[in-house]
């Protein structure tokens, strides 16, 4: 659908013989309505949400922009919030700087900003991401191909459609 530009009914038709479960189909049905969502977005990563970002000073080479950030500075789908990963210790420093955050399971909550630990579970190469990060616009990014690493190993079905648009984007733009 996103190669070809199908219309949910076209996408429907190319694989009607291939795709056999029902649970197929409804990642092709949502998948469909995100495209339509986003060809409707102008802004996939907003400038509130990146001044928000930019307003807790964050130290850039212990804190990078994960999950869906890194898509939405490309423009691939929108981001509702920021997700930041940093570094265990670097976390610890900002239990203290942001004592009236909210705080649950290695994430800490302040405005539209979550705050994960390195080891909370969501990344086991923290260090190796950092390494890999990508500065736009004076902010840390997770590179897309680390993005991509993580949701391959989470695998949650709502990752799918992600993993779709990544793939695309990175064949897209290191062919072209």
């Amino acid at each position: 659908m996103t190669r070809f530009g199908y219309t949910l009914d076209q996408g429907f038709d190319a694989v009607q013989n291939t795709v056999q479960e029902s649970d197929q189909l409804k990642f092709l049905y949502d998948y469909a309505q995100e495209l339509e969502a986003l060809k409707n977005t102008t802004e996939t990563f907003s400038t509130e949400l990146a001044n928000e970002y930019k307003a807790l000073h964050l130290d850039q080479s212990r804190a990078m922009i994960f999950w869906s950030g890194p898509m939405a500075i490309r423009g691939i789908r929108p981001a509702a919030d920021i997700d930041v990963l940093v570094t265990n210790e670097y976390y610890d420093e900002l239990l203290t700087a942001y004592p009236n955050s909210e705080v649950k399971s290695g994430k800490m909550v302040v405005g539209n900003i979550d705050i994960c630990r390195g080891d909370a579970g969501l990344c086991s190469f923290v260090n190796e991401a950092m390494e890999n990060g990508q500065m736009v616009r004076d902010m840390n990014f997770m590179a897309l191909a680390d993005v991509l690493r993580l949701k391959m190993h989470r695998r949650l079905p709502k990752d799918f459609a992600d993993i779709v648009r990544i793939k695309h984007y990175l064949k897209k733009n290191v062919l072209t």
